[in-house]
């Protein structure tokens, strides 16, 4: 399908949604809800959570408020609920003027919750056309009350104590702030929270109440905190009692439970750092079970370690379903304190898995081909819940020959990997048991891989091992390690025509390569804090190749010399030496429901050194190996260029006549800013608007005047592509399909002609269509 071919489908699509009658199916006598209006005190518009209160809404609506496209889709059907159609799209919002006064009610609620304890509301029902209505509300609000005192009272002192360090730490809980209704239920949850990791085991927000006391000269507001005392159900009647703090009397891990056999008797039991493992038949060390138990006997509950210890069971990837139970027994004589028993119930997984994964590829449009991989996964393999994984996997798929764009010939691709993952640290000769603390849940992963390419114009292979630690600071921070990452890639076949063809940084993509590397990733990620409105994500990754061979060198002179260059060989391969550093930092703005504004930027240096060394026309050239390049371009970057066309800063590498990117581009500096707007369509599709920005750019002596990085040049080098997407979230996963448009190219600045959405009348021929999965950021 040619790309017009596409531009015809997407404006045919428009005029059909726009064609249907959204009234079509709103019965006789009946008004479609259009829009809701909320005027407060004679002025349109109220803040987006008043809105979002009321009850009944109209239907959702995309970009403008006539195109409500998930509407239009359900007409197309016959009304009837169960047809294929009413399931995509979004049956017709038809005003109930019940609702609409249920909604005036929500909102007096609403403002009386943010202080304004004497607002009023009523409503009107206005029709603005044939079946459609317009709700409007009117709200005024008055004075607003401000907080004159706040006191508390719990019949438990130590909750007297939790209740007056919350608040003092809540810096915005203090007298004269205005009376809202959701910072208190905040200070509920804090406090509560707090409660729960201090022994409270059972204390819920229900316990804690406030009582507003209005009747003060002013608009000013009293709020007590009162912390009701515990309910105690014995058979069929109940007390009340003070709350109190329990401690760990017994924790009994049973790793193989069964839930078709609850309530049988365990055999046999063990006894480990006071934990107690009771069990018919023990497959696993007792280390691997208590390293994922975060709390200890005689300690106080802390509901936050059961969440970790929750995690760490998670982790593992070796139960299907864990679950800890509590109940309350007695005293603990020793301490004189309530006790608490403790039981870990473990599901194992099967001890083998096997998976087979087929797939059909495409690239370039017309590129089809057919891939797979079978992998099984080996769990407890040492019997400390050891995971050996190995996995194959091969393909065939017919590709545009490099240098002749017309020819398309064979790639043929095998290979396959070992991997161990060890739920823990491993180090030679040293016990790594209470290195770290259980909550960051420490782990090692060592790997074997190899991979085999061949095409017409050459063939390679590649080696490659692994040894890597992972380890989490919090919920939201976690380290990993790649202690040793050895790559061994070998051209060991290729044409010298092809060879030969290619420009100086172009051969090194075919050229052999020895990398011997250590890199240390920090990531931060505040997505995973459900309470964090507007999460930040941060990623960085400092590498550093190469010392350790250098230092073999120096010491056992098993390197050869290259005569041309310099830079030595370990096993008839060059090794490289390099520092590289990267940033990754990105702001989520969710600014309303199921809408988000997301901003990323993205920068990465790499500084070649030592023995990185290839030989040019003007002499030796300090360079990376290829395969750690920048590049520009593809479904999660630059999405209006494919991937390796954009760059490096002022080259040329786009026909726009015959709507091609021509030629690959890599460098050593590399910027990417980008931005995104998500929003709801219907149902499960959503969509985007984006705008990317960037470029990168050469040093280390293959630059010219074209690709070398100047900071003053820097602005006017960036590249600039808009666009549109459509995703279908269903949760687990994401299907995506973006169009891009190349708005701004450097490559045309000596033209005057980089604005390419202005300057190359076929600009449509230039639109770049990427299918992925997942968000692009």
């Amino acid at each position: 399908m040619t790309k017009n071919l596409y531009i015809i489908w997407v404006a045919l699509g428009i005029l059909i949604l726009q064609s249907c009658s959204y009234t079509k199916l709103v019965p006789e006598g009946r008004s479609l809800l259009w829009k809701n209006t909320i005027i407060v005190d004679g002025k349109k518009g109220a803040p987006s959570e008043a809105e979002n209160i009321i009850k009944q809404q109209p239907n959702s609506k995309l970009g403008f408020r006539f195109m409500r496209p998930n509407l239009a889709i359900y007409n197309w059907g016959n009304g009837n609920d169960s047809n294929f159609f009413a399931k995509l799209g979004e049956a017709p919002r038809i005003l109930d003027s019940v609702k609409v006064a249920t909604g005036a009610n929500q909102l007096q609620d609403w403002y009386f919750n943010k202080g304004y304890f004497k607002a009023s509301t009523s409503y009107a029902i206005d029709s603005i056309g044939k079946k459609k209505a317009e709700a409007k509300y009117f709200v005024t609000k008055r004075n607003r009350y401000t907080v004159n005192e706040i006191s508390y009272m719990a019949n438990t002192k130590s909750l007297e104590t939790i209740v007056r360090i919350v608040i003092a730490k809540d810096s915005i809980i203090k007298k004269g702030i205005p009376y809202d209704a959701d910072l208190f239920e905040t200070l509920r949850s804090d406090i509560t929270n707090v409660a729960r990791n201090t022994g409270y085991y059972g204390f819920s927000k229900n316990y804690i109440r406030f009582e507003a006391d209005t009747f003060l000269v002013g608009d000013r507001v009293n709020v007590k905190l009162i912390i009701d005392q515990a309910t105690v159900e014995v058979g069929d009647s109940s007390y009340t009692s003070n709350h109190k703090q329990y401690y760990f009397k017994n924790i009994y891990l049973r790793p193989d439970y069964n839930y078709h056999k609850a309530g049988d008797v365990p055999r046999d039991t063990l006894i480990r750092d006071d934990y107690q493992l009771v069990y018919d038949s023990l497959k696993y060390k007792p280390r691997y079970l208590t390293d994922a138990i975060h709390f200890e006997k005689t300690e106080r509950y802390n509901e936050e370690k059961v969440k970790e210890t929750y995690s760490h069971l998670v982790g593992y990837k070796a139960f299907q379903l864990s679950d800890i139970s509590f109940t309350p027994t007695g005293t603990i004589d020793s301490l004189g304190v309530p006790g608490l028993n403790a039981v870990v119930n473990l599901n194992p997984l099967p001890k083998r898995t096997f998976t087979i994964e087929p797939e059909l590829t495409t690239s370039g449009g017309n590129n089809f081909g057919i891939s797979g991989s079978i992998g099984v996964i080996n769990r407890n393999f040492f019997k400390g819940g050891e995971a050996l994984n190995i996995r194959l996997n091969s393909g065939l798929e017919y590709q545009t020959t490099i240098g002749d764009a017309n020819k398309v010939t064979p790639a043929f691709e095998v290979g396959g990997e070992i991997s161990i993952d060890f739920p823990r640290f491993i180090l030679p000769f040293i016990n790594t048991e209470g290195m770290l603390p259980k909550r960051m849940q420490p782990k090692s992963q060592v790997s074997l891989s190899y991979n085999l390419l061949s095409r017409q114009e050459f063939t390679r292979q590649t080696f490659g091992t692994k040894l890597s630690y992972n380890w989490k600071e919090s919920q939201r921070k976690s380290h990993r390690l790649d202690l040793i990452d050895i790559t061994y890639s070998q051209i060991v076949d290729t044409t010298a025509t092809f060879y030969n063809d290619l420009s100086e940084i172009q051969q090194q993509a075919f050229t052999s390569e020895f990398i011997s590397a250590t890199r240390y990733t920090y990531t931060l990620n505040e997505n995973l804090i459900t309470r964090r409105k507007n999460p930040r994500y941060f990623k960085g990754t400092f590498e550093l190749a190469g010392n350790f061979l250098n230092l073999l060198d120096n010491t056992t002179n098993i390197g050869e010399e290259n005569p041309s260059n310099g830079a030595t060989s370990i096993f008839k391969v060059q090794y490289f030496q390099y520092a590289k550093l990267e940033l990754d930092g990105r702001y989520y703005w969710n600014f309303a429901k199921n809408q988000s504004w997301i901003n990323r930027l993205y920068t990465g240096y790499i500084l070649p050194y030592g023995n990185s060394k290839i030989p040019t026309d003007t002499g030796v050239a300090r360079v990376p190996p290829f395969s750690k390049y920048f590049y520009m371009g593809g479904s999660n970057d630059m999405r209006a260029w494919t991937a390796y066309r954009l760059g490096a800063g002022r080259e040329f590498n786009t026909d726009y006549a015959a709507g091609d990117d021509t030629t690959f581009a890599t460098g050593t500096f590399k910027l990417l800013i980008q931005s995104e707007y998500r929003f709801p369509i219907a149902s499960y599709l959503q969509g985007a608007i984006f705008l990317d920005a960037g470029n990168i750019w050469l040093t280390g002596g293959l630059e010219n005047e074209q690709t070398d990085l100047k900071i003053e040049d820097l602005y006017d080098e960036l590249a600039l592509g808009g666009g549109v997407g459509l995703r279908l979230d269903f949760d687990f996963f994401v299907i995506r399909f973006d169009v891009g448009m190349k708005l701004r190219d450097p490559g045309l600045l000596e033209s005057n002609e980089e604005w390419v959405f202005l300057s190359q009348p076929a600009f449509v021929k230039n639109w770049t269509y990427n299918f992925a999965l997942g968000y692009p950021f």
